[in-house]
């Protein structure tokens, strides 16, 4: 039984059927949707957390408003709850999230 993937993109409406491979399969991956709320600071738009995955969400902001989303990973609930009762949520992603890419690795998702 041969798999098919839909490629394509919202600039070009054409799609493209092709075989689906672990190759491809991995570009698919999906990431957790996760529902984020905004939150009083000069860098970071909003933040959420999934903790069936102990993924945290960020959009951070940019001059022109909100920009990219990231997830980052090995996230627990905990330290979520942490980071929602800091008193500068900028200064919190700074001193405990930023810089720790080896315990909490990260990607863009949008």
């Amino acid at each position: 039984m041969q798999a098919l993937v839909l490629v394509g993109n919202e600039e070009n409406s054409m799609n493209t059927a092709i075989e689906a491979t672990p190759e491809t399969q991995k570009e698919e991956k999906k990431h957790p949707d996760i529902a984020m709320s905004p939150v009083e600071s000069s860098q970071l738009h909003a933040i959420g957390h999934d903790s069936a995955t102990n993924t945290l969400a960020i959009q951070f902001k940019n001059k022109s408003g909100p920009s990219g989303v990231y997830h980052y990973a090995n996230f627990t609930a905990e330290k979520f709850a942490e980071f929602q009762a800091a008193e500068s949520a900028g200064a919190h992603f700074g001193k405990f999230i930023k810089n720790e890419t080896e315990k909490h690795p990260f990607i863009k998702v949008s």
